[in-house]
């Protein structure tokens, strides 16, 4: 069941709503038309008391194709009364579960069909350019396309997913691993920035440091630690610090990285690397106080 106000009025909708709109070619079958036919029987007139001659239906030999202006927004495609973009609204294809295939036949040179299980809808564009479009755009605009392009992004997301560091609570979760709150660090740093480059409009960076872990020969980074985020300074002096612990499997082989980030919005956690070092625990170890360069 549809709404035809509703419908109407989405039709007229600005045309950056649309995926795309232009004119096409629909083929139509006409009901029939009127002939007159010489009848016997016919009824007779009231006046000239004469009869009359019958009307038979006939079906015409060949269809017929109406350029149409049409616009398409997500799998629907509204086509208009005439080719006037200012045209009222004449009905609404809905392109799913049919497939989009050339005509090759010679009455319309840039011809294409429709496919759907209970017939064929015969289009046609003005050019190659406009067929070849048309045809690209109808084809990404069923849900099933989109669902499809959806499982690709999951995949995508899957993927980056697994490359990205492991929390250490979820680590610690899989080693069966339980924080000892009493256990003291071996080592317990601070973290301080300065001199990190503004953003293009010469704008502070609002930073915030996550501290990372790799045991080699294991491949995965493990994300161990942050600090709180500063508003707005190049030269920030973090007051949280990073506890490294023995039962988390951390030793002076372990390699530490250090990665800055400018947190440009705190909700949705949107972030831009400003650069990373890199430096093993046991290089920390024999320094006290370290200064690494953001690479």
């Amino acid at each position: 069941r549809f709404n035809k106000c509703e419908l109407a009025s989405l039709a007229a909708h600005p045309s950056h709503q649309f995926d795309k709109e232009g004119v096409l070619l629909l083929r139509e079958r006409h009901d029939g038309f009127f002939r007159r036919s010489e009848g016997g029987d016919g009824v007779l007139a009231r006046r000239k008391k004469a009869p009359l001659r019958e009307l038979s239906c006939v079906a015409p030999h060949t269809p017929v194709s109406t350029e149409r202006w049409c616009r398409l927004r997500g799998n629907l495609l509204f086509y208009f009364k005439s080719r006037d973009h200012w045209s009222e609204p004449a009905g609404v294809i809905v392109l799913e579960n049919c497939q989009v295939t050339l005509d090759d036949s010679t009455e319309a040179p840039f011809a294409f069909n429709l496919v759907f299980e209970g017939g064929t809808q015969h289009c046609a564009a003005l050019c190659q350019s406009e067929r070849d479009s048309w045809i690209t755009a109808i084809h990404q605009a069923s849900f099933a396309y989109m669902r499809l392009q959806v499982e690709a992004l999951q995949q995508q997301v899957t993927a980056r997913q697994s490359s990205l560091p492991t929390d250490i609570h979820r680590h610690r979760i899989n080693t069966g691993v339980t924080l000892d709150v009493n256990e003291p660090p071996f080592l317990e740093i601070s973290v301080a920035c300065d001199n990190l480059r503004c953003d293009g409009d010469g704008q502070p960076p609002s930073p915030r440091v996550t501290v990372q872990v790799l045991n080699r020969p294991q491949t995965t980074w493990i994300h161990y630690a942050q600090t709180e985020v500063i508003e707005r300074t190049s030269n920030p002096n973090f007051l949280s610090t990073v506890s490294f612990r023995k039962s988390d499997g951390l030793d002076a082989n372990t390699q530490v990285r250090l990665a800055v980030y400018d947190v440009r919005e705190r909700v949705t956690n949107t972030t831009t690397q400003l650069g990373q070092a890199m430096v093993s625990l046991g290089g920390l170890l024999e320094t006290g106080r370290s200064r690494l360069s953001l690479q």
